[in-house]
C-alpha cells in the first residue's frame, strides 16, 4: 500500500473575478519528492503555493497534503507546510530567538 502523496492537486482553479488565475492544475509530488513550479510572470505559480500554504482559498477543485484534505483538515496540513517566502516578511532586526517565539505562537508552541 502506497502512502498518500504530500501534495495531490485535482483540477484547481482560482478566480479574481473575471481573471483565472490558476486554471484546472493537476499534480502529484511524492513524499520525499522535490519538485519546482516554473512558468512566466502570470503563469498561476505564486497563487498555487498560496493556496497550498493557506493564504488564499481555491475557487474550485481538490488539494490534498499528505493525505489530509485542505479545506476539511485544514489544521492537519498547517502542521505539515511550512512556507519559506523569496523576500523578508519579518522585522530584519529582530532577533532570531524573538521570529522563533512569534512564529512558533501560530502553532501553540513556547519555550
Amino acid at each position: 500500500m502506497c502512502a498518500a502523496p504530500a501534495i495531490q492537486i485535482k483540477s484547481l482553479v482560482k478566480h479574481y473575478g473575471d481573471l483565472t488565475a490558476v486554471d484546472k492544475i493537476e499534480l502529484d509530488v511524492a513524499e520525499g519528492e522535490f519538485f519546482g513550479l516554473l512558468g512566466p510572470n502570470g503563469a498561476g505559480k505564486t497563487t498555487t503555493i498560496n493556496i497550498l500554504a493557506g493564504l488564499c482559498n481555491k475557487s474550485s477543485g481538490d488539494v490534498s497534503l499528505f493525505g489530509h484534505d485542505l479545506i476539511r483538515d485544514y489544521r492537519a496540513c498547517r502542521l505539515k507546510t511550512g512556507l519559506v517566502p523569496q523576500d523578508f516578511n519579518f522585522d530584519q532586526f529582530a532577533k532570531v530567538k524573538d521570529v522563533l517565539m512569534f512564529q512558533g505562537g501560530y502553532f501553540g508552541l513556547s519555550l
